[in-house]
């Protein structure tokens, strides 16, 4: 749920909605405003041609859901003939959560972040992902990295995506890998040491999520208006906490190894 400072709920707004199984988080004291909203909306009205545009970037968070929920409606809204790329700011480490003044807990975090992962990769209606290791990106931006217009056309997906994967470290997927997600249903968060796996099976209606430290969950999986949905209350309290980063889903890094960032 996300407030603003009137506390009208942005996500109760026709054609918006968010996984049920999120945790909803209020950020009135953030002052979100329904501005954004408005001028979201005013673009999608107008159309592509109007704006002038060759295609459209999202730009959201993972990890609470309220990021990933709004991309399938956002998409639909600019049109089908429009090409639709997001990054995606991916969980850093449990230090983060004072600075976000989040109150979910972080074990709590990294299974929305499963969650959401299960639902973008089977999203039809986008071209490419984008995903963003938050730590490195705050990195790079302290050592004097920047993404401006000074040092990338914008406008230039090609370039952009160079930029991203030279200054970033950020990696490519398109939909071709995202379909190969799809067909092998398992997904995951890691780092060299720690990780967290949901696999999903052939019959496509039950999953397991697998910890690194032997630890295995079954999931509930459904079909719902054409995507599939985990679900698993019970599990998400019991997620390790000593799962102490979340860097690349292993799809990210493979894709740009084989493609190449063109």
């Amino acid at each position: 749920m996300i407030l603003n400072k009137y506390d009208r709920d942005i996500l109760d707004s026709e054609g918006f909605d968010h996984h049920p199984e999120l945790q909803m988080l209020p950020l009135s004291i953030k002052e979100v405003r329904y501005e954004v909203y408005e001028v979201i909306s005013k673009a999608a009205e107008e159309g592509e041609d109007k704006i002038g545009s060759r295609g459209n970037f999202f730009f959201v968070g993972l990890g609470g859901g309220t990021g990933t929920g709004v991309i399938s409606p956002l998409a639909e809204q600019f049109g089908k003939g429009s090409r639709g790329y997001f990054t995606l700011g991916i969980l850093g480490g449990k230090e983060d959560n004072k600075y976000l003044g989040s109150q979910q807990p972080w074990f709590r975090r990294c299974f929305n972040i499963l969650l959401a992962l299960n639902d973008l990769v089977a999203t039809a209606d986008l071209d490419g992902i984008i995903l963003v290791d938050n730590e490195i990106l705050m990195d790079r931006l302290k050592t004097g990295g920047e993404l401006s217009e000074n040092k990338v056309v914008l406008g230039d997906g090609g370039e952009l995506k160079t930029f991203l994967k030279e200054e970033f470290g950020m990696d490519w997927v398109d939909s071709e890998t995202q379909l190969d997600v799809i067909k092998t249903g398992i997904i995951h968060i890691y780092d060299a040491a720690n990780f967290a796996e949901i696999n999903i099976d052939e019959a496509g209606k039950t999953a397991i999520l697998k910890i690194s430290d032997g630890r295995i969950y079954n999931l509930r999986v459904k079909e719902e208006n054409g995507k599939r949905r985990i679900y698993g209350k019970a599990c998400a309290e019991k997620i390790d906490e000593e799962l102490t980063r979340v860097i690349y889903p292993a799809f990210g890094r493979t894709a740009c190894e084989k493609k190449g960032a063109d």
